[in-house]
């Protein structure tokens, strides 16, 4: 059965960053009346609500408007440091934040080292009112997103990753790597270090969040069919390095 994909993807560096998308054949039929390819018709992620937090500090709770029960959390991270990670994330409704494994590193940032990671929570509790996120070792969190969504899987969220470091930034648009989706419809979810961002993904617009002076997050929700989707930038001297990290969270 073919289902919904959420797919959050964090980039780090200083540009424009956009989507291309490229349709697989057997699904490029079905786009136009929203089927799969085996005929079944996905639903589509209800967005709830997102908040951003800058510059903080490692283990200090961070607000939010309370959750929902029975969604579907999804939080982007960059910490300030070449070396420290994400220890671990808690909520004050007691909801089990999973690492998506997917920690990328950029060393050489125009505004410093940071590794960025994609962490995630399904089917909560409900109720929370602050998101505490650890790092490794006591580094700051440069920022920090969370996104709220509906119609998530609890029971096998992941369908699609990507993980990309140290990449050289380029003068002009250039794609840093694809992440393939198998399955129709999804959300995507990016964080970088742009003014904004531009590009289309099955015909649809990034609807934009800043974060305080750091990153901006770009999200798409929407209809969409599987396929390829490859992150893009512009960017003016210096460039610097980027990193990438992607996940792809399909709805039950």
């Amino acid at each position: 059965m073919r289902g919904l994909v959420l797919l959050a993807i964090a980039l780090s560096g200083c540009g424009r960053v956009g989507f291309d998308a490229t349709l697989p054949t057997s699904d490029a039929a079905d786009a136009a009346d929203g089927a799969g390819a085996d005929g079944f018709v996905p639903g589509v992620p209800g967005f709830v609500q997102s908040r951003t937090w800058a510059n903080f500090g490692s283990g200090a709770p961070q607000s939010i408007p309370a959750t929902s029960a029975g969604s579907f959390l999804a939080i982007a991270i960059d910490v300030n440091s070449s070396t420290q990670t994400v220890a671990g994330i808690t909520d004050n409704a007691g909801d089990v934040f999973v690492n998506a494994n997917v920690s990328s590193t950029s060393t050489a940032n125009p505004g410093g080292a940071v590794i960025s990671e994609i962490w995630y929570a399904a089917n909560v509790a409900g109720g929370a009112t602050t998101i505490t996120i650890t790092s490794s070792g006591g580094a700051d969190l440069w920022d920090a997103t969370v996104i709220e969504a509906t119609g998530i899987s609890s029971t096998a969220p992941l369908d699609g990753t990507l993980a990309l470091s140290n990449i050289s930034g380029p003068t002009t648009n250039s794609h840093g790597g694809p992440i393939v989706t198998t399955q129709a419809n999804t959300m995507v979810v990016v964080l970088n270090a742009a003014t904004g961002v531009v590009g289309l993904a099955g015909g649809s617009t990034f609807s934009n969040i800043a974060t305080g002076g750091n990153d901006n997050v770009a999200y798409l929700i929407g209809a969409h069919p599987a396929g390829t989707y490859a992150v893009d930038w512009d960017c003016s001297a210096p460039c610097g390095q980027y990193n990438i990290s992607a996940v792809g969270f399909a709805a039950r």
